[in-house]
């Protein structure tokens, strides 16, 4: 199915614009850190590396939540590692397809084993700010998604994809709060526990970690500070923050507002109108509307002699300059074809999309999107060959009697 790419026109962000705009094109892929996360390398020749996160397959929704939030809480905060760039569609450059973070070398609190006490001052502040004074829940907090700075060894609290408002009542607020994540990510950081190894956060019961008998350190853990010191100050802190005001009935004094989603626009081809962000690709394909590729080499597949460009095609395969294609500002991709005035509904030619296509129809269209094609194969209903008709097939048992 085509997703809609909002433009940066209604995305509307306020505060500081991010430091740059780029086109996927732009990117080159370093490594793929994991599905819709990718180490990649900004044009700059300098080497820098960021981290690009993208979901070709959602319906759009994803991406601009996790960008709105981002934009309106990170901003001057030490502890959130804020976004670095927008990234653009190639095709007519308008549409947001997804962001850019710092790449911060590393790994994350999972790769570790070391704790410090002011990790965790630092996770207890920005939690309450996020909850207490923007009224946002982050929902999965988790190592892996804490970072150390190597440079100012401060603690980086990113991935803001499950947050939401705490004001929404969500039934996830309650089974996936903070206070609860943090709590079960320090206990599995010193003991090491391997029924932690992999949790849901929602499926956790976190009452037996409140007993100081649970926590025993796991001999390759270091830390900095005596264990009983750590425990007493978290265990106070989320006592304090279960039993006290909640930020569900607490005002914020500056909330997180994430305005909706916009649709994309309708196509109008015709007596036909369709939402752009369900129509086939291709339809669109046959009746000559761009399209975004999506489809990437896989990662065992790649040819590490040439750049791999977060389009998933080669450097080499790329024009020099994009080419964009004609488009409204003010909408972002794919937006619906321009008609010249003279031109009469009746010549128009309706995206017909209630009917299933032919097989040269498909083949027409999936040529044209670079899809791998199978492997030709004889049909089963295929009437033998004249040599085939004069050698009768016989199973064994009958070969071996004569």
């Amino acid at each position: 199915m085509a997703r809609y790419f909002p433009s940066i026109l209604e995305y509307q962000l306020g505060g500081e614009p991010p430091l740059r705009s780029l086109l996927r094109s732009q990117l080159v892929v370093a490594d793929r850190l994991q599905p819709g996360v990718d180490k990649v390398e900004y044009p700059d020749g300098d080497g820098q590396l960021a981290v690009f996160k993208y979901n070709p397959h959602s319906s759009g929704i994803e991406a601009w939540h996790e960008i709105q939030v981002l934009a309106q809480v990170s901003g001057g905060h030490a502890h959130i590692l804020p976004i670095d760039a927008l990234v653009f569609e190639e095709v007519t450059g308008q549409g947001v397809v997804g962001f850019t973070s710092r790449f911060v070398p590393g790994g994350t609190l999972d790769d570790r084993r070391q704790f410090k006490r002011k990790w965790l001052h630092e996770a207890m502040a920005v939690i309450d700010h996020l909850n207490l004074q923007r009224g946002l829940s982050h929902q999965d907090i988790a190592s892996r998604n804490l970072l150390i700075d190597p440079d100012t060894d401060a603690l980086l609290l990113f991935d803001f994809g499950h947050s939401w408002p705490v004001a929404s009542g969500r039934e996830t607020l309650t089974s996936r709060n903070d206070p609860k994540g943090l709590l079960v990510a320090v206990y599995h950081l010193v003991t090491r526990d391997p029924r932690f190894d992999v949790y849901y956060l929602h499926d956790v019961d976190e009452t037996p970690l409140e007993d100081r008998a649970q926590w025993k350190k796991h001999p390759d853990v270091e830390l900095d500070c005596d264990l009983d010191n750590l425990f007493d100050e978290l265990i106070a802190w989320v006592r304090q923050r279960r039993d006290g005001p909640q930020p569900t009935a607490a005002v914020p004094s500056n909330p997180v507002i994430i305005p909706t989603c916009p649709k994309g626009p309708k196509d109008v081809a015709g007596d036909d109108a369709i939402n752009l962000a369900s129509t086939l690709a291709w339809v669109r394909t046959l009746h000559g509307r761009p399209n975004l590729r999506w489809h990437r080499p896989r990662r065992h597949h790649i040819d590490k002699s040439r750049r791999l460009l977060a389009t998933g095609r080669y450097a080499d395969e790329e024009p020099h300059a994009p080419q964009f294609v004609a488009a409204d500002p003010k909408l972002g991709f794919p937006q619906p074809p321009k008609q010249s005035p003279e031109r009469s509904a009746d010549k128009c030619q309706p995206l017909v999309i209630n009917e299933e296509p032919t097989a040269p129809q498909l083949a027409a269209a999936h040529s044209k999107l670079e899809f791998p094609q199978p492997p030709k194969q004889e049909s089963l209903h295929q009437e033998p060959s004249a040599a085939n008709k004069s050698q009768p097939v016989v199973d064994g048992e009958k070969k071996k009697r004569k």
